[in-house]
């Protein structure tokens, strides 16, 4: 077979590739707080994700308690999958899954001094909400 006929058939083959794999749909997905984008392999339209949310309703901010005991209540809210789990943060600490729930309270016995919470939420697949933070709440004895 000629060197001609050889580079001729690499170039149908190439070509047959290319062709066949045209109408592929890739899926890229990354693991943040943002909203993403996911294409579907039916219609190729991005969807929006949402992931899911956490706060402290209490205490707020600057709060002073005259207790050895803080009650930090919050609620958590679901996004495009059901929650796994909330976590806490004590003064930038390590977290600690304390509930799955949508409504969620944890009680601190805490020495006199200066307090800050740290909250984020995920769902099921591991997507974490931004974490929220409540900051300077004093315990006085």
């Amino acid at each position: 077979m000629s060197d001609m006929k050889k580079k001729l058939g690499a170039i149908l083959i190439l070509t047959v590739i290319g062709v066949l794999f045209t109408g592929c749909n890739i899926q890229i997905g990354w693991h943040d707080a943002d909203d993403r984008y996911i294409v579907d392999d039916d219609s190729s339209t991005p969807q929006t994700y949402s992931p899911p949310s956490a706060v402290i309703t209490a205490p707020v901010n600057n709060e002073t308690v005259y207790n050895i005991t803080i009650n930090l209540c919050g609620n958590a809210v679901s996004g495009s999958y059901p929650l796994d789990g909330v976590y806490i943060s004590v003064n930038d600490g390590i977290y600690i899954k304390i509930t799955a729930g949508d409504t969620w309270n944890q009680t601190f016995y805490a020495e006199a001094g200066e307090y800050n919470f740290d909250v984020y939420a995920t769902d099921i697949y591991g997507n974490c909400s931004t974490t929220n933070s409540i900051t300077n709440v004093r315990v006085v004895k």
